[in-house]
């Protein structure tokens, strides 16, 4: 009776793997679909710090960072770290003393300025006498799964599934305030050129 039981199980066992298959196939596929050859090219950059993938915008650097782990079905799996080569205006977050605080504006294909308080990255402030560490000031981390990032992706999807291509949800702005001024510096960036989905396949490659 015991094998009589355990035969069907070994029936279902194939469908169900092959139905897990097709399900990732499918997210993956969805996914390839949002990048095309318009939007920001990154190219892979081998220099003193070794290799990386990223860009110049307005004579900016930019490093372009992934995120093996994330669920490209429900959020993005990239982000970018700008090295704006001045201070921005980063405020101690004494409720994080490894972190920095810093809101900034953003907008989405230029429709409306939204603004956001913002975590600076880890290792920021010094954990001892909970000061600003001057070196790490001008860079500004926007990690993958950020709510903006997460935003235009799903956007993007929203257009694409309607068939609206041509108005799919692209560019991001970033005004990040400017340390002890009240000008700002503004970047303007495309996740979506085919560049950034290579980039990401050659660094997960184990993953899609």
């Amino acid at each position: 009776m015991k094998h009589l039981l355990a035969l069907p199980l070994l029936l279902i066992s194939p469908a169900i793997m092959a139905s897990d298959s097709q399900s990732t196939e499918g997210n993956i596929l969805a996914f390839e679909r949002l990048f095309d050859n318009t939007g920001t090219v990154i190219d892979k950059i081998t220099n003193n710090s070794g290799t990386h993938y990223g860009t110049y915008i307005d004579g900016l650097e930019v490093h372009v960072t992934f995120d093996c782990t994330a669920d490209i079905n429900k959020v993005f799996p990239m982000g970018i770290v700008i090295d704006t080569q001045q201070s921005l205006q980063y405020q101690a977050n004494f409720m994080e003393p490894n972190f920095g605080m810093i809101q900034f504006e953003y907008a989405i294909n230029g429709e409306g300025v939204n603004r956001i308080k913002h975590q600076g990255e880890n290792d920021m402030m010094s954990s001892q006498d909970h000061l600003l560490k001057p070196d790490r000031l001008s860079r500004f981390n926007l990690p993958s799964r950020h709510s903006i990032l997460n935003q235009v992706m799903h956007d993007r999807q929203e257009y694409l599934q309607s068939n609206l291509a041509e108005q799919a949800s692209d560019n991001v702005t970033l005004m990040l305030p400017v340390s002890a001024k009240q000008d700002s510096i503004a970047v303007t960036f495309n996740p979506f050129h085919t560049s950034w989905l290579n980039a990401y396949k050659a660094t997960c490659h184990n993953i899609i």
